[in-house]
């Protein structure tokens, strides 16, 4: 739906390759080339293309990134998550909900119903040394397991869509920003999904290149231009390091078994399902509104 969507807004004005292939990239000259493999009507071509801005955005694995010998900071939290697509019994009205078990958060995710069928997507996380075992389930198995965890809150779940395992942890690239060269969403941080900020993060940051690349366009200047892309990263940065804090410490309390810290987190839940204040500041916080959001105007096409 968001790809139809985008596809509308900017018909006419972005070109999407499917199934292509970066074989190489070089940002170290004035203009950045990037070279890349797509097959077409059964035909494969190579493409070279010169611009003044790559923006990389090849996600948490990003191999470009690793071939550009672009650094990352990792921690691993010996996790997994089971990332699986359920049909429900009943409309989910759009409610999303999340528990903590003992082994590690899960999560519902309420998605587009089609043809009068909803479904829901739902991230589990379990220890990483369950990963065989939970890979090895039949799909019954893996149905009986997840409606014991969540209960019936969101209904029956029916059919189980095919399941992913990922390994979980924290990637934050250590350079995000060369000349002609910008890093964002998930090759540039891959956080912990406990608290569903790594799409949020995504998008602050996309906001912020925006409003250097619109600064650039009316200055005249090149998009690439590493004057902009380093005011890209002042404003990109201090978001960062907080969420990634922020999520961090979630991640570290919610898994924990020490007793004070369970009690602590139950008071907390508490706190904020019965004070008003603390559930909206902490709901704002979640949602990115208390983060200053970059002023992009629209702007006219220009030619680069």
């Amino acid at each position: 739906v968001f790809r139809q969507q985008l596809s509308q807004h900017c018909e006419g004005l972005v070109t999407f390759i499917n199934a292509a292939q970066v074989l190489s990239l070089d940002n170290a000259v004035k203009d950045s080339q990037l070279v890349y493999e797509h097959t077409l009507e059964g035909e494969t071509q190579q493409v070279e293309v010169t611009c003044q801005l790559i923006i990389m955005a090849d996600g948490g694995r990003s191999s470009l990134r690793a071939d550009l010998g672009m650094h990352s900071h990792n921690k691993n939290y010996e996790q997994v998550a089971v990332v699986v697509n359920v049909a429900l019994d009943k409309a989910h009205q759009g409610l999303a909900c999340e528990r903590f078990t003992a082994d590690g958060p899960m999560a519902v995710l309420p998605l587009l119903p089609e043809q009068g069928q909803y479904y829901a997507a739902i991230v589990w996380t379990q220890p990483a040394d369950q990963a065989a075992t939970l890979a090895a389930m039949d799909d019954e198995e893996m149905r009986v397991a997840l409606q014991n965890q969540i209960g019936f809150r969101m209904g029956e779940f029916r059919a189980l869509g095919a399941r992913q395992i990922y390994p979980l942890a924290l990637s934050v690239a250590e350079e995000q920003a060369r000349q002609g060269l910008a890093v964002i969403g998930n090759a540039a941080h891959t956080l912990h999904p406990i608290a569903g900020q790594g799409f949020n993060l995504a998008l602050r940051g996309v906001f912020a290149l925006a409003e250097q690349v619109y600064k650039a366009c009316q200055e005249q200047a090149p998009l690439g231009d590493l004057t902009y892309l380093n005011a890209f990263l002042a404003t990109s940065s201090r978001d960062q390091k907080m969420t990634v804090h922020a999520t961090d410490q979630i991640m570290q309390l919610f898994s924990s078994r020490q007793k004070t810290l369970t009690w602590g987190r139950q008071l907390g839940l508490l706190a904020m399902q019965n004070i008003p204040l603390a559930k909206t500041v902490f709901t704002r916080t979640a949602m990115g509104l208390d983060q200053p959001l970059a002023d992009v105007l629209p702007l006219p096409v220009r030619q680069v």
